[in-house]
C-alpha cells in the first residue's frame, strides 16, 4: 500500500493555495464588491499541482473595463505552479482552463462596459464591417461617410424583452449617429443572430430608417454559449469560455 500524504502538510498546502487563488482572482479584476470561491479536490491532485475544481461567485466585478453585475463560474482541472506558490511566488496557470457558468449584466453595468476600450474597439469594428456589407441599402450620406475612417465616440444600450437598442455616436464630419434596434437569438454556441435589424441614421440632422436583413455574428472559437437571454434591463449569458495561461 502506498503511503498516505501527511495531513498537516496537506492542510498547510491547501491554505497557501487558497490564499494564492484569492490573490490571483483579485489581481485579475480592477474592483469587486463581493468575491467568494471554493476549492474542491483530493489531496494527491492538489499536491500534484492540479486543482480539480474551483467555484467562483462575485458581485459588481470590473474586469478589463467590463462591468459585470453578477458572476457564477466553475473551472475544473486547473494546473498551477504549486511548487512556486509554496515558496511565496504568485499563482500562474500552466494550461488553458475551460470555465463554465453564467454572467449577468444589468443595463447600467452594460453601458459602463461599452466605455471600455475592449468593447469600444470590437463594437466599432463590427458596426463598420456590417454597414459596409449593406452599403447599397444605406442612405447615401451614410454609405458615403463609412468609406472614410470613423471613430466610435459613445455607445449606449437599452435592453427590452428579446430585443436591444444600441445608439452609437460617431466622431466624424459631418456628425453621424446610428441607432440599431434588433432582436437577438443564439444560433449556435459561438454565433448570435440579429433578427429583423432596423437602422436609424442621423447625418447632419437628416434622419432616415433602413430595414436590414438578419445577420449572424461570430463570437470566436474560445466561446461556447448554451443560453443567451435579453430581458427588460438585463442581459444573461450562460456557457463556457477558455481562459488562456
Amino acid at each position: 500500500m502506498s503511503p498516505q500524504p501527511d495531513r498537516p502538510a496537506i492542510s498547510l498546502v491547501s491554505k497557501v493555495l487558497s490564499s494564492a487563488v484569492r490573490l490571483w482572482l483579485r489581481s485579475q479584476v480592477e474592483s469587486v464588491e463581493q468575491l467568494d470561491f471554493q476549492i474542491e479536490g483530493g489531496d494527491r491532485q492538489i499536491l500534484g499541482g492540479c486543482i480539480p475544481k474551483v467555484a467562483i461567485a462575485a458581485l459588481r466585478a470590473v474586469y478589463q473595463g467590463l462591468h459585470l453585475s453578477q458572476i457564477d463560474l466553475t473551472g475544473e482541472m486547473i494546473r498551477v505552479n504549486l511548487r512556486q506558490i509554496v515558496q511565496g511566488k504568485p499563482l500562474k496557470l500552466l494550461a488553458v482552463v475551460p470555465i463554465h457558468g453564467s454572467l449577468l449584466w444589468d443595463e447600467t453595468d452594460l453601458n459602463a462596459s461599452l466605455k471600455s476600450p475592449l468593447l469600444t474597439n470590437a463594437l466599432a469594428e463590427f458596426f463598420l464591417t456590417w454597414l459596409k456589407e449593406f452599403s447599397d441599402l444605406l442612405p447615401e450620406d451614410l454609405a458615403q461617410a463609412i468609406k472614410d475612417p470613423m471613430t466610435l465616440q459613445e455607445a449606449q444600450a437599452v435592453l427590452h424583452d428579446n430585443q436591444a437598442t444600441l445608439k452609437v455616436e460617431w466622431r466624424s464630419t459631418p456628425p453621424i449617429s446610428t441607432t440599431l434596434r434588433t432582436g437577438l437569438s443564439l444560433v449556435s454556441g459561438s454565433r448570435l443572430k440579429l433578427e429583423q435589424p432596423q437602422l436609424f441614421t442621423c447625418v447632419a440632422d437628416k434622419i432616415s430608417s433602413t430595414q436590414l436583413q438578419d445577420y449572424e455574428l461570430e463570437l470566436g472559437t474560445d466561446v461556447e454559449l448554451q443560453e443567451f437571454r435579453v430581458e427588460l434591463g438585463k442581459l444573461w449569458v450562460q456557457g463556457q469560455i477558455n481562459v488562456l495561461p
